[in-house]
């Protein structure tokens, strides 16, 4: 047996107590590296998640020092949850001259096989020096497997999103289109964009697709027969404001929208003379400010004179009128004489009232604040109660003549589903009632009568105006319209220069094309929602 001596022995355990504690010492230092490394590795994570869910819910992508962006949208949808917008993968392309081993002639010339489109583009980046140059962007799979057949250095490829509108050119003027980056530049994309970018919940329109399709295609028939230089139609649900289908034409394809063509939307950016629709207005003043009653009587056997102005009818009648009479028949010299019953002030409010002198609050950014006179004096307080001296837009004259319709509860017009429903009662509901009464003749026996749908009990009003060009009437161009109630919806109409033909014997005024065309879209967009065929009167 081994035996150490007490000095021998003594200097083993001191020995070995070193050894022990240095094995220590490296432990815990091993331990602390560790540590430190974990904590370092953890701050990078976090760092790296903080960076790519700040701001929205896109991811960044770092590759050779250069960052990107790929924007997640959430997709939009009509009121029946139908995808009217979304997003797919595609994948990018992009060079970095610096790593270039062949010169820029002979890259543009390996290009061109693949994107001649591009060579311009890339040549102008070439020029002015750029250090980083797309060379295309959501590229066909096939167009990325040439790209990197090519093998060419200095390219580098990454998986980005693009969006995409499945209905083409159904939704193009409410949905609007997004930039090469993916932010919204017009329509509910550029109105809703932060909301678009930030939410994971899709965002539910009013639209029907079904019914913007009847809509659309009935229009476009209705521009094609009467030669019209465009036009636009909208359906309201008049007991909330929401907006079931609104469609102007020419329109676009917002997955191709880079010509710029066709994006004015004639809808809410538009501004015309009212026509004769203001003649609904012009009653509704009158009867709500108790000035007038359906029975009161006008003489509109002769024209008016105001100023170096004449007003005169286009069919002139001769003796005394009563104010439905005067409405059935669309008379301006009548209309006249009844605004002058209440005057400039009444009038100018009611018209506040009706939303007319102000922008609408709504949900596109395309939206035109109202044309309204310098001067509220006699002059335009009679041209004003038959349609002249204003331009609104189409939006604005079906919220206010759904108001009217609507038992005088006007609500804001909607293109999103929320649960805001908020009204002002503009006139009362033994108003509304008269004035639908006496929109029913119209259609039953006077200008709307190719609107008096069977089985619908239509009521409407037609509005011919002569097109302003250059701050002057043009007597050969018209701006035709045709506004109505059908069950709880209201229509508009509108038909932009439209030419009479051999069904018109002629002629190009509302009656004989908005209101065929309003009449032909009620009676399909009444079968999709299915209203039951009543008995009219």
């Amino acid at each position: 047996m081994l035996q150490l001596s007490d000095e021998k022995s003594s200097a083993f355990v001191v020995m070995f107590t070193m050894n022990t504690n240095n094995v220590k010492e490296k432990k815990e230092r091993v331990v602390y590296i560790a540590c430190a490394v974990f904590l370092i590795f953890c701050y990078i994570v976090v760092k790296i998640l903080s960076i790519s869910s700040s701001g929205s819910s896109s991811r960044r992508f770092f590759m050779s020092g250069v960052s990107f962006d790929v924007e997640k949208r959430s997709d939009i949808l009509d009121r029946n949850g139908n995808i009217i917008a979304n997003n797919i993968p595609t994948i990018s392309a992009y060079l970095k001259p610096n790593e270039m081993d062949i010169s820029k002639n002979e890259f543009l010339e390996h290009i061109s096989q693949i994107f001649p489109e591009r060579c311009s583009v890339i040549k102008k980046d070439f020029e002015k020096g750029k250090n980083f140059i797309w060379i295309k962007r959501h590229m066909t799979p096939n167009q990325k497997l040439q790209l990197m057949n090519l093998g060419l250095a200095g390219i580098y490829v990454q998986n980005t999103l693009k969006r995409v509108y499945p209905n083409r050119n159904l939704m193009s003027h409410v949905i609007g289109v997004v930039d090469i980056d993916g932010n919204g530049i017009s329509g509910i994309e550029k109105k809703f964009n932060d909301q678009i970018l930030s939410s994971e919940e899709p965002l539910m329109t009013t639209i029907d697709i079904k019914l913007q399709h009847a809509m659309r295609d009935e229009l476009q028939k209705g521009i094609d027969e009467f030669q019209a230089q465009g036009g636009c139609g909208i359906l309201m649900d008049r007991t909330n404001g929401e907006i079931l289908s609104l469609v102007s034409l020419p329109d676009f394809d917002p997955n191709q929208p880079s010509n710029g063509d066709h994006v004015f939307n004639i809808a809410t950016y538009g501004l015309y003379e009212p026509g004769s629709i203001a003649k609904i207005f012009n009653v509704a003043i009158g009867l709500e400010s108790k000035k007038i009653s359906l029975n009161s009587e006008f003489d509109i056997s002769k024209p008016l004179r105001i100023g170096r102005f004449t007003i005169s009818d286009f069919k002139q009648k001769s003796g005394k009128f009563s104010v439905a009479d005067i409405f059935k028949y669309s008379s301006n010299i009548g209309s006249a004489q009844i605004a002058m019953e209440f005057g400039e002030d009444i009038q100018k409010e009611y018209f506040q009232k009706f939303g007319l002198l102000d922008k609408l609050d709504f949900d596109l950014e395309e939206v035109s604040s109202p044309i309204i006179p310098d001067h509220w004096k006699k002059a335009a307080l009679m041209t004003l109660s038959f349609g002249h001296g204003i331009a609104i837009t189409p939006l604005h004259m079906i919220t206010a003549i759904a108001g009217i319709s609507n038992n005088g509860k006007m609500y804001a017009p909607k293109l999103i589903k929320d649960s805001n429903y908020k009204f002002n009662q503009i006139v009362s509901v033994k108003t509304s009632k008269m004035i639908r009464d006496i929109m029913r003749t119209v259609v039953r026996e006077s200008s709307g009568r190719k609107a008096n749908i069977e089985g619908y009990n239509v009521d409407g009003k037609t509005g011919t105006a002569e097109k302003v060009v250059n701050g002057y009437y043009n007597k050969k161009s018209n701006v035709c319209f045709f506004v109505g109630n059908f069950d709880k919806y209201t229509i508009l109409i509108m038909l932009d220069s439209p030419h009479g033909n051999e069904s018109t014997y002629g002629f190009a005024t509302a009656n004989w094309n908005a209101t065929k065309v309003a009449g032909k879209v009620i009676k399909r967009v009444g079968a999709v929602l299915g209203i039951p065929p009543e008995t009219v009167n």
